[in-house]
């Protein structure tokens, strides 16, 4: 083992150490900062875009501009009756209760399909 110790030491006072030379850097030609400036545009407009979008009334924000949205649901709002917190404790207590309670909720929340203007109407005749 002393042997092995005695060769790896001589082997290293064979090593000079020798100042590290400068890192060169490759000359910017200005075309990364061009493409993060693209970036950040398309980034400002899409979020402008999408921030305009949800803001409901588009531009003008009046509520006529609103109606006559293609796209735009045509049922409102409905708020259910029961507050989070009352369906978790009839969770924990009763979990077979809480079946019926959402049953009873999702009557008045969920769109009826057995009206005759369901978009599952037409699915429920084939």
């Amino acid at each position: 083992m002393n042997r092995n110790d005695e060769q790896l030491e001589a082997l290293l006072h064979e090593f000079e150490p020798r100042k590290p030379q400068p890192l060169t850097l490759p000359a910017s030609d200005g075309k990364g900062q061009r493409r993060l400036a693209a970036a950040a545009v398309v980034i400002l407009a899409g979020g402008a875009s999408l921030w305009l979008a949800t803001r409901g009334g588009g531009p003008t924000g009046s509520p006529a501009a609103e109606n006559t949205s293609p796209w735009a649901p045509e049922t409102t709002l409905v708020i259910p009756k029961m507050p989070l917190f009352v369906l978790t404790r009839v969770a924990e207590n009763d979990p077979q209760k809480l079946d019926t309670v959402l049953d009873e909720e999702s009557r008045v929340l969920l769109p009826g399909f057995q009206r005759k203007d369901s978009t599952l109407a037409p699915l429920a005749k084939e």
